[in-house]
Order: structure tokens, then C-alpha cells, then sequence
């Protein structure tokens, strides 16, 4: 099989994995990850390796997210990373004395809880001081992650959410609904919009 071929069938692959985790509902999506995690590391490997080859590197939401959190080490605080992947933000931040942060997906890796974002019940309420989407309110019931994120946040807590610009309209409509919007990035001739929300 030439290379070409072979690039073809993982992003086909890739695009098949994507489309079922943006359908199912999270907790399904839970189940069949526990029994076989493979599609998972496959999903994250593939986007490891486009955004590898993405010409500007400082607009990754990994990285909006980073340059973000390194203006607020002056002070401590308690961060989630929900749906944090391979927990690259947790790990860029693991000697700061003032930042800690924890990692939930659906796979434990780098130090990550293996958890359905959707329900946090480990998570005490008002405990948190930010809460953290990159690129992850994916499933059907994405909307709950939102809800849980409210939930266990300290009044005026924030809330920051990197994704792709054509689901701008949809999340943002919701977030209102949930938080008081205090930045909003979005420009149409970009790939990611950042919302930056505090609890009400």
C-alpha cells in the first residue's frame, strides 16, 4: 500500500471515529472506550499529527489555552481540563507552585482521570476556579458537560471554551444561557473561536 493510500485510509478513519464521538451520547461513548480504547489513540495520534503540519502554531486551541492560563499564575488555583485528551495542557503546567490542574476523558493518559465529563460527581460543587473545553464538548449530550462545569465552579469562576468557528452559533447559544460572557475571539476567516465566560 503506497503512502498516499495509507494517509487516505486513516483520515477516513479518523473522520469515522470523529463523527461517532459528535453523535453518541457521551456516557455510550464511555462504555465502548473502556472495553477497547484503540479508536481513541488512533483519533488523538491523527490529530497530533495534522496539527504537526498547521502553519501557525499559536493559534492551536492547545496553545490559546496555554498562553491564556500563564497570565494567571500570580494566584492559586484549581483547574479542570474536561475532555483533555493526552492532558498536554496539565503536563505544560505540572511545576507551576500556583496552577493545578486536573485532566478527565474518557481514556486516562499523562496522568488524566478516565471520566464521562458529562457527570463530575467526584467533583465537590463551587470547588473549581476554571474549567476547561478544548475542542471537547463533543456528543450528543454536550450541553450536560456545560451544566456540570456550572455546577462545580466558585461564583465568578470561569469558564473557557476553544472549537471549530462552524459551531460558534450553537455553543455560544447556550453558554449565555449558563454564564455571563466576558471575552469573545471569534473571527470567520479563522479555524478556532475562544469564548472566555464567568460564572454569574
Amino acid at each position: 500500500m503506497n503512502i498516499l493510500l495509507k494517509k487516505k485510509r486513516k483520515e477516513s478513519e479518523y473522520q469515522k471515529t470523529c463523527r461517532a464521538f459528535t453523535i453518541q451520547n457521551s456516557k455510550n461513548t464511555h462504555k465502548l472506550l473502556k472495553k477497547d480504547s484503540k479508536s481513541w489513540h488512533d483519533y488523538h495520534d491523527y490529530r497530533d499529527y495534522s496539527f504537526k503540519g498547521y502553519d501557525k502554531q499559536d493559534e492551536l486551541p492547545i496553545q490559546i489555552i496555554i498562553k491564556y492560563l500563564e497570565k494567571l499564575q500570580d494566584h492559586k488555583l484549581n483547574i479542570l481540563d474536561l475532555g483533555c485528551g493526552r492532558n498536554l495542557i496539565s503536563k505544560h503546567f505540572e511545576s507551576s507552585k500556583t496552577i493545578n490542574i486536573v485532566g478527565y476523558d474518557h481514556v486516562s493518559f499523562n496522568g488524566s482521570i478516565s471520566k464521562d465529563i458529562s457527570n463530575l460527581d467526584n467533583v465537590n460543587e463551587q470547588s473549581i476556579d476554571v474549567c476547561i473545553f478544548s475542542q471537547s464538548l463533543m456528543g450528543s449530550n454536550w450541553k450536560e458537560y456545560l451544566d456540570e462545569a456550572k455546577r462545580v465552579l466558585r461564583y465568578r469562576g470561569e469558564i473557557i471554551i476553544v472549537d471549530s468557528v462552524n459551531r460558534y452559533e450553537n455553543i455560544k447559544d447556550y453558554v449565555l444561557q449558563l454564564f455571563k460572557l466576558d471575552c469573545d475571539n471569534y473571527d470567520e476567516n479563522k479555524r478556532w473561536f475562544k469564548l472566555h465566560c464567568i460564572k454569574k
